[in-house]
């Protein structure tokens, strides 16, 4: 199962792994709100909660027994919030690539990235966070150098990539990050799953890129957390890792399941 960022993203930037169904069946969906889903504007649904209610009703309806969850950014804090809800019981492991898992390191981690650019590019972001004009030229200018650098280092970014983008639930994306990635004032402000990583007993594989918004400081403390974990940390690559190195990603992947997958058939 494969499950999406954003806040308010969609599946599309995500088709990369579809190249694992020749091993299992690979399931993608698209949150409620996002992407090609239903779209209703009820606030009550755009909630942790309620979210991982969504990935158990889909794992459940497609009789997903047993199944591994493969969760990117803010796909991976949802697929933390839906094993501390609904337990690991048929899950077989966990991928956290990119994950968002705690917000306040997720922001220190932006602002780190953020201070190595020139000053001029920094004076802009804060004249935006000051004035609230995120709408801006400087500050679209800006995000568009950060994002180069920590979201996606192609040169051309892929069709994937660039449909993600196209789709993107503004609303959504407000209500639960806030106006900028710099600046948290939704729902999940205060989020963190570093409570539900210390209870995990299930394989977990982390990856990250080398300049990955999800820095590799902080992906090695969240494996030092997890009981059964790994990490894998990408050169030369930023938080769409699998774009930017996708048969080197696939092959860490598709290595890992298939020693999860044969540890289970052995007891069996």
């Amino acid at each position: 199962m494969v499950v999406h960022g954003g806040p308010g993203g969609s599946h599309d930037y995500l088709l990369p792994p579809s190249a694992l169904a020749k091993e299992r069946p690979v399931v993608f969906y698209d949150q409620v709100g996002c992407g090609n889903s239903e779209q209703p504007s009820d606030t009550a649904l755009w909630s942790i909660s309620r979210y991982a209610e969504e990935l158990d009703i889909v794992r459940r309806t497609l009789r997903l027994k047993p199944a591994h969850i493969l969760g990117h950014s803010w796909g991976a804090m949802l697929a933390l919030a839906f094993l501390g809800q609904f337990g690991e019981k048929n899950i077989y492991s966990l991928i956290l690539f990119g994950p968002l898992v705690d917000t306040d390191r997720w922001l220190t981690d932006a602002k780190a990235c953020l201070a190595q650019f020139p000053e001029e590019l920094q004076q802009q972001v804060k004249q935006a966070k000051q004035s609230g004009a995120y709408d801006s030229e400087d500050y679209q200018n800006a995000m568009i150098e950060f994002y180069k650098r920590h979201l996606c280092r192609l040169s051309n970014w892929p069709e994937e990539l660039t449909a993600t983008i196209k789709k993107l639930s503004a609303p959504i994306y407000q209500y639960m990050w806030g106006p900028s990635e710099f600046t948290v004032l939704g729902t999940l402000k205060e989020a963190s799953m570093l409570p539900v990583l210390k209870t995990l007993s299930l394989p977990v594989l982390f990856t990250a890129g080398e300049y990955d918004e999800a820095a590799p400081r902080n992906i090695y403390d969240f494996q030092r957390l997890t009981k059964d974990s790994c990490v894998q940390i990408f050169t030369d690559a930023s938080h769409n890792h699998h774009l930017e190195k996708t048969v080197g990603y696939l092959n860490v992947v598709s290595d890992f399941l298939s020693r999860i997958d044969s540890k289970h058939e052995a007891a069996e």
